[in-house]
């Protein structure tokens, strides 16, 4: 199960209901896995309860869970770092199939570019769902998973938010346009393989059927939102080709510097996370 929120919705305190919902209507008794992560808030002080502070969160997540969880911190700043925190059971609770990955990419990218953000105001003639429409077409986003399923929706008076299925694997963006705090996101489970252009790809050793990973799909959100600085995060339960994966992720990606590369293992994942700011002569549209 996958939730993802933004703004000041309080999203952990949904996880207690959640749960009981899991165990009365599906018999799930308890979570194996749970991965929290976020993004340093840009408004911190909007927060409310239990999403204040970091420590905070995590003080409720060890009464919901108990002390089984591990915290990762990331970042150059506190204002750009990247919390995680993972809770794991017992490994012999954990069914493993070594034959399967778990993979998800996430792209955050800060600062985009005045004339890409237009495209993420609200026409006051056209519904929502129309306005999400024409800017997943405008923009491009229609063309990074061609043969998925997508719904997207355009807010008032700006804001925009897609959610795409392709077989069984997900994709997901949430953009917040206002200049001076603008920000977009995107997350995805699917193989590289499905995404438009992946076969004009260098990617030959990285299997195509599994890996999320391809430098010719982050280029091209990069070039969708065009933003000043980005953040790649890969969280994977496969080691396979995980050098491939880490080469990939440090691709240089023109007019961009590569500011920070991290790398960490845990209970049966691994994170890489790397870091992209725009280069001083690259600047943004006005």
């Amino acid at each position: 199960m996958i939730i993802k929120t933004c703004g000041t919705t309080t999203l952990l305190a949904a996880l207690p209901h959640v749960f009981t919902i899991a165990q009365k209507y599906c018999g799930y008794q308890k979570p194996l896995i749970c991965f929290y992560s976020r993004k340093a808030f840009l408004f911190p002080k909007l927060q409310s309860e239990p999403h204040r502070s970091w420590k905070e969160e995590m003080n409720f997540m060890d009464m919901v869970f108990g002390k089984r969880g591990q915290v990762f911190t990331v970042g150059d700043s506190s204002s750009n770092a990247w919390y995680l925190y993972v809770m794991t059971r017992e490994p012999h609770d954990i069914p493993i199939n070594k034959n399967a990955c778990d993979e998800t990419l996430e792209i955050l990218m800060s600062d985009l570019d005045p004339g890409v953000a237009k495209d993420f105001y609200c026409d006051d003639n056209i519904t929502g769902a129309e306005g999400g429409m024409q800017a997943s077409e405008r923009t491009g986003i229609l063309k990074l998973y061609p043969n998925a399923k997508m719904d997207s929706f355009q807010f008032e008076p700006c804001g925009y938010s897609a959610n795409g299925l392709l077989e069984d694997g997900y994709f997901t963006i949430h953009v917040t346009p206002e200049r001076g705090w603008s920000f977009a996101s995107f997350e995805t489970n699917i193989p590289a393989s499905h995404s438009h252009g992946d076969h004009h790809h260098r990617q030959t050793t990285v299997s195509k059927t599994t890996s999320t990973v391809s430098p010719t799909l982050i280029r091209h959100v990069i070039d969708i939102f065009q933003p000043g600085s980005f953040l790649i995060i890969l969280l994977s339960s496969s080691s396979n080709d995980l050098a491939n994966k880490l080469e990939m992720l440090a691709d240089v990606y023109q007019g961009y510097e590569r500011l920070i590369q991290v790398y960490r293992s845990f209970d049966h994942y691994n994170l890489v996370f790397v870091q992209y700011e725009r280069n001083i002569d690259s600047n943004h549209s006005e």
